[in-house]
């Protein structure tokens, strides 16, 4: 059996061997050990820590395993997988976070180990021009899953010609007669050229500004004149007989036989049109003729067309016209007044003297 000294001995050994095995280890160690700096970064929380490290391979892997230091999915290290550490190196890794950017058309998934958006964007290799702006803007500080969106901003002079459209001017000329008109002038658009500076953001017009009009072709309105010289009517004979007799109509009653001038009588149901069309100037009639005081509209198989008349208590008139209401014994006078005027003669009967 073993007594106490023998045994507090052996115990004495041991502790020696495993003294002398973890002294040789740390001398194969550092015979063999790769020495390197390695600095960790993190600018999103101002956190950064260099300290050595050692590697018993030159892998990278190695080290990060045999010193247990964490590399992040978006973290970034200043060497290659495939380099090949030696003594003296300098390791950088930088803390990153996912982030995505929307510019020129495409949306890509990446990574930031910068605080800001400007220094994301530098980081990630795109450009932002001076006129170019960011949503969020480029001083705002960078989170976790944020969405860049670059706006490419553009400016572009563009110059135009408008249209400058003439207008109808309608003036009196005494010397043609009411119910005839002819353009003195015609009319003839001008043109003015402008120019603008348009504003595009990533492709679209946002903005327009004037910058210069010029007058380069005035225009020139069209002239019409409108007579209004009195239209002379023949004067039938039975004018004359007037002063005899106080009723014409009486007098034709009294003949189946024209009398002075008179052909016949015929007791119509008149009423009334305006002369002007819906273009403001004078109409035409079913026979060409410019629509005025002293035309009528008839059926033609009751008065044929061209037949010069007189009707009581409007004056001398001509057949010249027809209407798709005028059947029978019906006449539409026309007028030169306006339509409340017109609305005012209404329907009435009159009588009509056949002239010619």
């Amino acid at each position: 059996m073993l007594n106490d000294t023998k045994i507090k001995r052996i115990i004495r050994a041991v502790c020696t061997l495993l003294v002398v095995c973890i002294i040789c280890t740390g001398a194969v160690y550092d015979a063999v050990g790769i020495k390197v700096t390695v600095t960790v970064r993190n600018d999103f929380d101002g956190y950064e820590n260099t300290f050595n490290a050692r590697s018993v391979t030159a892998s990278l892997d190695d080290l990060f395993k045999d010193n247990d230091i964490q590399i992040g999915v978006f973290d970034k290290v200043n060497l290659d997988e495939s380099h090949v550490l030696q003594d003296g190196d300098s390791v950088v890794i930088r803390r990153g976070v996912g982030i995505m950017i929307d510019c020129d058309g495409e949306l890509i998934s990446t990574s930031s180990t910068h605080r800001t958006v400007g220094e994301s964007l530098v980081e990630n290799g795109y450009f932002i021009g001076e006129s170019d702006y960011t949503v969020p803007s480029l001083e705002s500080e960078v989170t976790d899953g944020m969405k860049i969106t670059v706006v490419r901003v553009n400016e572009n002079t563009e110059v135009r010609d408008n249209i400058i459209a003439f207008e109808t001017v309608y003036k009196d000329d005494p010397t043609l007669y009411k119910g005839d008109s002819k353009v003195a002038q015609e009319g003839v658009n001008g043109v003015e050229r402008i120019t603008e500076k348009v504003i595009f953001e990533n492709g679209t017009e946002v903005s327009r500004t004037e910058l210069s009009r010029e007058l380069v072709t005035e225009k020139v309105d069209k002239i019409v004149l409108n007579g209004t010289k009195q239209r002379p009517v023949s004067t039938p004979k039975a004018a004359a007989a007037k002063t005899k007799s106080s009723s014409p109509v009486k007098s034709a009653k009294k003949s189946n036989e024209s009398i002075d001038g008179y052909k016949r009588v015929i007791t119509m149901t008149a009423t009334a049109y305006s002369a002007f069309g819906s273009g403001g100037g004078y109409g035409k009639t079913a026979s060409g003729m410019t629509a005025g005081h002293g035309v009528a509209a008839v059926d033609p198989s009751v008065i044929p067309l061209g037949t010069k008349l007189y009707v009581e208590g409007y004056g001398y008139a001509v057949a010249a016209d027809t209407g798709g209401a005028i059947k029978g014994n019906k006449i539409d006078l026309c007028f030169e007044q306006s339509n409340s005027e017109l609305m005012a003669f209404g329907r009435k009967t009159v009588t009509v003297y056949i002239l010619s």
